[in-house]
Formats: C-alpha cells, sequence, structure tokens
C-alpha cells in the first residue's frame, strides 16, 4: 500500500538479520569502514484470480529485504518478531567496473514497530512483546529547547546573578 510520498507498508516475521562493512574509498573516508544493517522480512502474499470459470488462489512467502536507516540498532528486533515496516523505494543509476549501466534499488526503512498478531479464526490480539516503535528523525524535525530548570532559575542564571556562585568562582 503506498501514499503520496512513496511510503508502503508492510506486515511480517523477520526472518534474518545482515550485516554488510564496506571500507572507505575517498580520499576523506580512506580505509574506514562502514556497516550496513538489513532486515529480511517474510511476508504473506496472496493472489486471486479467475481462469476457466474457477478462481484460482496462490498464498505463498516472499523475503523482502529492508536497509536499516542510521542510528538503528539491528538488535532492537529479534528474529521470528512480527512486525509492521513503513518503508519507501529509491533507486538510483549505477555503472559497474565493465562500464554496463543498471539501476539499484532499496527499501529504507522509515518507521518500524512490533505488528499485532492475527490469529487463526481471524481474531487479532495485542503482540506481547514491548511496545516500542523506531521512527528515525527527519530533515524537517526541529531541535526543542527545553532545559530542567524552573523558569525562574533559568532567568536569574541567564542574568548572571546565580552563575558564579553556583560554580563556586566567589567564596561566601
Amino acid at each position: 500500500m503506498a501514499d503520496i510520498n512513496n511510503e508502503h507498508t508492510v506486515t511480517g516475521t523477520l526472518y534474518s538479520k545482515i550485516t554488510r562493512t564496506a571500507e572507505g574509498k575517498k580520499p576523506a573516508n580512506m580505509g574506514k569502514i562502514y556497516e550496513f544493517y538489513y532486515y529480511i522480512i517474510e511476508a504473506p502474499t496472496r493472489k486471486t484470480w479467475t481462469a476457466d470459470g474457477k478462481e484460482k488462489v496462490v498464498e505463498k512467502k516472499e523475503l523482502i529485504k529492508f536497509s536499516l536507516p542510521m542510528g538503528m540498532s539491528p538488535d532492537d528486533f529479534d528474529v521470528t518478531d512480527h512486525v509492521e515496516i513503513r518503508f519507501s523505494i529509491t533507486g538510483r543509476e549505477w555503472t559497474n567496473k565493465q562500464g554496463e549501466k543498471d539501476v539499484i534499488n532499496e527499501n529504507k526503512i522509515s518507521h518500524i514497530k512490533f505488528a499485532d498478531i492475527k490469529t487463526d479464526e481471524g481474531n487479532v490480539v495485542r503482540n506481547p512483546k514491548k511496545d516500542d516503535v523506531f521512527v528515525p528523525p527527519t530533515y524537517k524535525d526541529e531541535p526543542e529547547e527545553e532545559s530542567d530548570l524552573p523558569f525562574v532559575w533559568t532567568i536569574l542564571i541567564g542574568m548572571g546573578m546565580l552563575l558564579p556562585q553556583a560554580m563556586g568562582m566567589i567564596a561566601t
């Protein structure tokens, strides 16, 4: 299911995890080792069509590879966890060493959470795992300026009235 922002949703079971390493080749990062993490999700599909007056149904499992965003640990979810993933599909042109052009596509996770589980009877039950959700930051997020200090203390420190004493710079 896609929306206008090229976001899709899939629900399935975490089938496996992959870690790929690559060495930097540009002068600025020459020799630096980078790690890339991927989840392989097993997602059920159901195709129905009519042929020769009979309805045909094929159910099978698809394996789909997703790249994890920066800042997300591959250990946040375990193999066999039932998850719901929101992702976008990106693609770019690439030229191999033989000079042949190709297109590389990638499924990038933008949101992942534990999914509800549907029983054989068709009932939906909450996943017994914790209800954590990972949403990576986007460039649209503005940093919030918050302080643990009460408002009055913030004003006094800002005016410089308490700062010297608080820092132990003035003997009392």
